[in-house]
Parts: C-alpha cells; sequence; structure tokens
C-alpha cells in the first residue's frame, strides 16, 4: 500500500501554494465564494494534488460532431492499477457479460505501482434515423497527457 501524506508535508504544501499564489490576481469575492464551502474547497483541492497538483483543461478545438450528434466531456478519476474486470464492475455492475467491454480486458492489463489520476473523456453519441427507430453509438475518446 502506497504510503499517505505526513502532517510537514501537508504544511510544506499549503506553505508553498500560499507564497506562491498570485493572491492579487484573486477577486474578494471569488476568495469569500472558495472559503465559503469548505467541503466542497477541500473536495477540490484533494482533485487537484490527486491530479499532480495541474489544472484539467479541456478544449474540444479539432473535433467535428457529425450532424446530430452531442458530445459530454466528464472528468473521472482513473486507477489504471486496477485489474479491468472489477472497474467494470464498479463503473457498471449490471454490464452483461456478452457486452464486448467484458472481452478485452486482457489489453489492458493492470500498472503495478500506478496511483489514481483524473483524467478527461469526451463521450460522443451520435444517431442515425432508420425507419421508426434510431440506431445510436457511442464512441468514448480518452484524452492523453492529463
Amino acid at each position: 500500500m502506497e504510503k499517505m501524506v505526513s502532517l510537514d508535508q501537508s504544511h510544506e504544501v499549503m506553505a508553498k501554494i500560499g507564497t506562491n499564489c498570485d493572491w492579487s490576481a484573486i477577486p474578494s469575492d471569488v476568495a469569500k465564494e472558495a472559503y465559503g464551502d469548505p467541503k466542497r474547497l477541500g473536495a477540490e483541492f484533494t482533485r487537484f494534488l490527486q491530479n499532480g497538483g495541474r489544472m484539467v483543461v479541456v478544449t474540444t478545438d479539432g473535433i467535428v460532431l457529425p450532424p446530430g450528434a452531442r458530445m459530454h466531456i466528464v472528468t473521472v478519476m482513473v486507477d489504471e492499477s486496477r485489474p479491468w474486470d472489477e472497474a467494470v464492475n464498479g463503473g457498471g455492475p449490471n454490464t452483461p457479460a456478452n457486452y464486448d467491454i467484458r472481452k478485452v480486458g486482457d489489453q489492458y492489463p493492470p500498472t503495478a505501482g500506478a496511483t489514481p489520476k483524473m483524467r478527461v473523456i469526451y463521450l460522443l453519441k451520435s444517431c442515425v434515423k432508420m425507419t421508426n427507430f434510431f440506431v445510436c453509438r457511442i464512441r468514448t475518446i480518452f484524452q492523453n497527457g492529463i
């Protein structure tokens, strides 16, 4: 099991953020909004640190959607040290055994020592009308480098 942050490390992180933040660029009302909801602030700061102290910036530049398509951008925590089937069961416990996602686990073995990281997923859904029903296809694209 990975060693968690010590009290000294947490104080060092907070001191470095406090010292190096450009406080002159933060409007007072933004600061009040942040510290006005300490639980949300703590949760967001935890995600920030879990992502290596980097912001998740998403762009859709260069993505051209087919007519009638929709795109949803989702940020999720990905743990590549987790076995594939366990992750599928965690995310979709009712996923039928004959679905393709259950057939590709051998292509994605767990990565020993990997730590959970935030990833951006683009969900693209396009529907083509065929007589009286719609055939929909959903494609998931992972953005690399986040």
